[in-house]
């Protein structure tokens, strides 16, 4: 039994706090970003990861971002059993970044009917809220 059980103010399950950085940024958004590429490229077809690629070198990222723009995706690190995007890992400030990217140029790749659309803006909005 641990000391700090003893606290009125501490309890080593129920005291601690959620991290963001752990949370948010290193287990759901990329896990959620990889699972919708995954849907829209090998499931839907609706674009391709040379075509999101090229599509993420061309963009025009603000000054603020230019350091943080995201990377390539490859086609293996798209496939495998992990959450991560790339082998090497991303930078934590490049997935918000990657995120607002594809709910802005992703979107208007999606030829669909309006109900999955807006399921697809759903989904965006609530990721864009929790990072």
């Amino acid at each position: 039994m641990s000391l700090l059980n003893r606290s009125r103010f501490f309890h080593v399950v129920d005291g601690l706090d959620l991290d963001v950085m752990h949370d948010q940024l290193e287990g759901v958004l990329p896990l959620e970003i990889k699972l919708l590429l995954q849907k829209f490229i090998s499931v839907e077809k609706y674009f391709t990861l040379d075509i999101l690629n090229r599509r993420m070198a061309a963009f025009s990222y603000p000054v603020v971002d230019a350091c943080n723009k995201p990377s390539a995706i490859k086609q293996q690190a798209l496939s495998s059993d992990s959450a991560s995007l790339t082998q090497s890992g991303m930078f934590k400030a490049t997935l918000p970044i990657l995120l607002h990217f594809l709910s802005f140029k992703v979107s208007l790749l999606i030829q669909t009917d309006k109900e999955t659309k807006n399921n697809f803006w759903n989904l965006f909005d609530q990721l864009l809220f929790l990072r």
